[in-house]
Formats: structure tokens, sequence, C-alpha cells
């Protein structure tokens, strides 16, 4: 089978923003990325490749020729895929930077060590998913991951564009138009989002990510979508993502919650002080306040513990259509264990022990050296030094609370790293078809426990 790319719409746009992706300008491609109409072309693309993959998904991925792409794909193409994506990499932002991308390899080994994975038969998409968890946040280069609600690509388009542009050298066509499909859906919004810019309105529709079920067959996951996000959620679960949340909060952020974007202060000390007061409000007390409050006031906008409290439940929630598709193993495994520890961040907050001047300092500045750790990007230095700031507006009862979170965000992240460690270094239990493709997950298991070093919590010590 073969691919058949969409029809350029616009050569002028198309051949510029080709430059500027070759260049690796990144400046240049912020300010392009951000023009209405190539926002409009991007989204446009990137349906076209929807219109392709979702209704051939199946026959992609058992077409002999993508079967051929695969068993015969060098294995150090992870590794070419990362040089030649390097540029964005680095100029990913804190939060959603280079050490969220390395923990989404870290993840992606973990996950390989799930028995239901040992089959041969998804050998196309363990690789394609493999690739896509990687690059799923690579658009953050250079579009504002909170721009989500206001641009018609969001940071998950853009980046299987990106991907697809940058890439189409390394992996080969039909590997690489699944890879594209499973960065775009990897968001996994539940339903439609209606955007306006000027006088031009679209939906980004919810992306087709299972099968359809039959009779007494039930519906089946469209493995390298799932993949790719169940590489992303086990960073949205931890201390590595209470490190990551409250990283982006150093200013007001526009997240989305699953069913509406935040609402944001006026304010942005007053925002600071909303979003670290340490309550945690029932859901039904969230309600309550939208019927008081008039329509998108900040007030009925989940607070930073709610929205970990939030995240951390729907992806351990069985029920939850994110976690729908877990096996056994991926949900006590590798969910469960990080999201106690996120358990015991939140009791921590809310126990409201009374921390000394002192140890309330000690705990924060820890905290903050943390930060750089799980997110060494380039602006990281400016954003601690914003947060400790802004901790300083919170009265003395709240700055104990957080800080005696802290601690305990410390202690989990300590257990992560003591967790993954010897299952990198004792390399993939599950074999997943050919020689090629196991010297590939070889590869980058060498890879990823590499970059494990660099978040050795013994780090620390050097940075104080």
């Amino acid at each position: 089978m073969s691919v058949e790319r969409p029809i350029e719409r616009d050569g002028l746009l198309q051949a510029e923003l080709d430059e500027l992706l070759i260049k690796a300008d990144i400046s240049g491609l912020r300010e392009c990325f951000g023009r209405v109409e190539v926002d409009k072309m991007v989204f446009d693309e990137i349906e076209a490749l929807r219109a392709e993959v979702e209704p051939n998904y199946e026959s992609y991925v058992d077409d002999s020729d993508t079967y051929e792409e695969v068993v015969h794909l060098d294995p150090k193409t992870f590794e070419k895929a990362l040089g030649k994506l390097s540029p964005f990499i680095e100029a990913l932002p804190a939060g959603h930077g280079k050490g969220h991308l390395y923990r989404d390899i870290i993840n992606a080994c973990l996950i390989l060590n799930d028995p239901e994975l040992d089959d041969a038969e998804i050998e196309t998409e363990i690789v394609a998913g493999i690739f896509a968890a990687a690059f799923h946040d690579i658009g953050n280069s250079v579009v504002g991951r909170y721009d989500d609600s206001r641009r018609f690509a969001a940071h998950a388009e853009v980046g299987a564009y990106i991907t697809g542009k940058l890439l189409k050298d390394i992996l080969p066509p039909n590997l690489l138009l699944l890879v594209q499909y499973s960065i775009a859906a990897h968001t996994d919004y539940q339903k439609d989002i209606s955007v306006t810019r000027g006088s031009v309105t679209i939906t980004r529709r919810p992306y087709k990510d299972e099968t359809v079920a039959e009779e007494i067959y039930p519906s089946e996951p469209l493995l390298a979508v799932w993949f790719t996000r169940w590489a992303d959620r086990l960073d949205v679960q931890g201390s590595n993502w209470i490190v990551r949340h409250i990283i982006t909060k150093n200013v007001p952020t526009t997240d989305f919650d699953g069913s509406e974007f935040h609402n944001i202060w006026e304010d942005e000390q007053d925002d600071f002080r909303y979003q670290f007061y340490p309550e945690l409000r029932t859901e039904g007390e969230l309600v309550r306040l939208k019927g008081v409050f008039p329509p998108k006031h900040p007030e009925t906008t989940r607070r930073v513990l709610e929205s970990i409290d939030s995240v951390t439940k729907s992806q351990f929630d069985a029920n939850s259509p994110y976690a729908k598709f877990d096996s056994p193993f991926h949900r006590w495994n590798l969910i469960a264990p990080i999201a106690l520890d996120t358990n015991w961040f939140i009791q921590a907050v809310l126990a409201k022990q009374n921390l000394s001047k002192s140890e309330t300092d000690a705990s924060i500045k820890n905290f903050l050296s943390l930060c750089k750790i799980v997110e060494p990007a380039a602006e990281i230095e400016r954003i601690t030094q914003t947060l400790e700031s802004k901790f300083a507006l919170l009265t003395d009862r709240e700055r104990s609370s957080w800080a005696n979170g802290f601690n305990e965000v410390l202690e989990g992240y300590r257990r992560w790293y003591q967790r993954v460690w010897p299952i990198l270094k004792q390399g993939p239990a599950t074999d997943v078809g050919s020689d090629n493709t196991r010297a590939l997950i070889e590869d980058i298991f060498r890879m990823a426990a590499q970059e494990l070093e660099n978040f050795d919590p013994a780090r620390l010590e050097k940075l104080d």
C-alpha cells in the first residue's frame, strides 16, 4: 500500500514553512505557525491525513509493505530521529520539555515489559507507538502548549506536521503516517472543540482510537495511538507530574481539564494565590460554584491541588475513557505506584502541618532544585526564580502546607528512580518480533538508561 500525501494548498506558504523547518529556525517557525493562514493550512493537512488513516488504520498495520518497512528498519533509526529533531527538542518549554520527552522514552521501555505486548503480530504498531511516544509533544517547540484553545492546529497537530516533514527521510512512508496519526491523536480530547480566528471557524473532532465493536466482539484499541498515550500518562502521575504541573503555573495557564479550558485571573499574583490555595473542593462544590458565578469566572477553575487530584483519579479509574484499555500490568505495575505517590503528596499538603520557617524555606528550596533536574529546559532558572518569588505571596500557613507536600514529592521521586533503574538496566523482557526490531528496542533501552542518569536524585546534593 502506498501513501498519498495531501494536495499542497498554498505552494508559497508550504515552501516558506519547509525552508524554516530545514533550517530549524525556531523563532521564524514560531512566527510562521502563529499566522492564521499557516495555522489553517496545517489543520487542513492533518485533516487530510486523518481522512486517509482513520478508515484504513488496520489496513496500514496489516499491509505487507508496512511490515517490510518495519522489519528492515535500521536499528539506529531512533537515534537518527533524535538527532534530526534535536534543535526542536532543545527548544521545548519547561513542563513539556526535553525532560518530559526523555521520560516518555523511558516510559516506552517500561510499557514494553507488559506481557500482553509479547506478540510479534503487533510489531508494526509497537514500533510506530515508540516513535510517537517520544515525539508526541515536539509541536510545543514552536507553538504554545496552552494556546490549543485559540489555534486551529493545536500542539498535537503541529507536532504531527513537523514529524512528517523532518522524518520523511528517516522513517519509511507507511510507518511515518502511523507515527504522525498517533502524535496528532495523543491529546485524547473527548469532545468537539470549535475555534474561531477572524472570519474562519473550524472544529477539531476527537480522533478515532479503537475499532468498531461487532456483535460479540468488543472494540479493540488502535495500539500505536494508545501506546503513545500510555507513555504520556506515565508522566502525568507521581512526583514528575507534580513538578511539571507546578512549573507551568509560574504564569497563568489555560489548562484543559477534560470538559473545558481553564479561566484565569486578570492579575497574575491573584491567579497564583488562587491556584496555590491548599484546598481540595469536591466535584459537587465546583459544580455549585458554576451556578453562583458568571460564565468563565476563574473562581470555578480547578486549583493546582484539585487539578492534580482530578488527573490522578481519571488516569487510574478503570471506567475512565483515558484508562479503558489499560492492561492489569499497566494498571498495577506502572500506574498504581506513582498514583499512590501523588495521593501521599495531596494528603501531605492537606495535613496543614506547621513547619518552622527554616523547615519551610528548606523544603521549597529543595523542590525548586528538583524542578531543575526534572525539567532541564533553557528557561528553568528563570522559572524557578519566579516560583520562589511567588511562593512568598502565600501566607506562612499556606507555604508550610506546600512545603510539607514538597517533602513527600522528593521521597516519591526517589522511589520512582529506584523502581525504574533496574528495569532499564535489565533490558526488554518481551519479544515483539524481528531481529531488527529487537535490536532497535535494545538500543532504545540503552539510550533510556543513559538518560535516566540525568534524573538521578543524588544530583540534588550537587545543586545545593
